[in-house]
């Protein structure tokens, strides 16, 4: 099979002018940003999401077509003004070429285009460095180690039914399961069951339906008719619950945790370490498990909140352009 190229080359060289732009399309959300050719922001717009391999071609491409669009503008640019493009999303890029991207967002062929991955550009959100390490864990929860600027080593984010281990599915799951225990009678008691149960729209309803309670039945009914990520709903409860002093949702985040700390482990080394993600967010605002406490011991850990920032750093950098505006961005969240 014929490799699908992930950037394309500069066929002459460009004056300095016009625009740059960066986007980073997740699997909720796409966001774009115009700088100017000092790295001073013009102007930003977001839309839908644009992950092909969470949503699709087609609804990815308009997702970027219209966050694109809006940009430029309210920046009082057009496709033809962009000088350096960089996209950072997750998933496969042999989804959609390079080419067909650049035609369909109506920007200049032969401006140079690159595709990266939404970790590397993360990582260089945050920092500076070309050498470190970063670790997402939303609904999906992956690690890499980054050297000379590039990801050399990739481990996890193989997808909630092969991996993903600690992050917002893994811990749905370990949820439902819990619940369902305590429901069946063969676990203990949860709090994390009224807070399921409210999730889902359910009434406590225990009485006996073939055996079983008529509410577990609805439970499983409704697990399984979902999108299995969808469970990744339920990790803000467990937080919530554990929090409260709950045993049964404290041990799904101490386990959670464990399994984040792993990742961390595989991708030690020099450099900073540069974290993100809603449930690295909301597991950090309280107290560390400590195996992850323990593999976080001694490292400079940095936080971003996307890829947008590390997006725009890339476009900047592929024109020879200086970086320094974007440092005063990175304390001000991506709206």
């Amino acid at each position: 099979m014929t490799s699908v190229p992930t950037s394309v080359p500069t066929s002459v060289p460009l004056p300095v002018d016009g625009v740059v732009l960066a986007l980073d399309a997740g699997g909720s959300t796409t966001r774009a940003l115009v700088l100017d050719p000092a790295g001073r922001p013009l102007a930003r717009a977001g839309s839908g999401p644009g992950n092909p391999s969470a949503v699709g071609v087609e609804t990815a491409l308009g997702s970027l077509r219209d966050a694109v669009a809006q940009a430029l503008a309210e920046a009082g640019a057009t496709g033809g003004d962009v000088r350096s493009t960089v996209l950072a999303t997750a998933g496969s890029d042999r989804l959609v070429p390079v080419e067909r991207l650049v035609d369909h967002l109506g920007l200049t062929p032969g401006a140079p285009f690159r595709r990266v991955s939404d970790l590397l550009a993360m990582f260089h959100s945050a920092t500076d460095d070309d050498t470190g390490a970063a670790l997402v864990a939303g609904t999906g929860s992956v690690a890499a180690r980054v050297r000379d600027g590039a990801l050399e080593r990739v481990v996890g984010g193989n997808g909630w039914l092969l991996g993903d281990a600690g992050a917002g599915f893994w811990m749905g799951r370990e949820v439902a399961r819990a619940v369902t225990s305590d429901l069946d009678g063969t676990g203990p008691a949860t709090a994390l069951t009224p807070a399921v149960l409210a999730e889902f729209g359910l009434t406590d309803d225990r009485r006996p339906r073939e055996g079983r309670a008529y509410v577990l039945g609805e439970l499983v009914d409704l697990v399984y008719g979902a999108e299995p990520v969808r469970l990744a709903r339920l990790a803000p409860a467990c937080f919530t619950v554990a929090a409260a002093g709950d045993p049964v949702a404290a041990a799904v985040v101490t386990a959670a945790q464990e399994e984040l700390a792993a990742l961390v482990r595989a991708v030690a080394g020099p450099g900073p370490l540069v974290v993100g993600g809603g449930v690295w967010r909301r597991g950090a605002e309280g107290p560390l498990a400590p195996a992850l406490r323990d593999a976080l011991a001694g490292r400079d850990v940095l936080p971003a909140d996307d890829g947008l920032l590390g997006a725009a750093s890339l476009a900047l950098r592929a024109l020879g352009l200086p970086t320094g505006p974007l440092r005063a961005l990175r304390a001000v969240p991506t709206p």
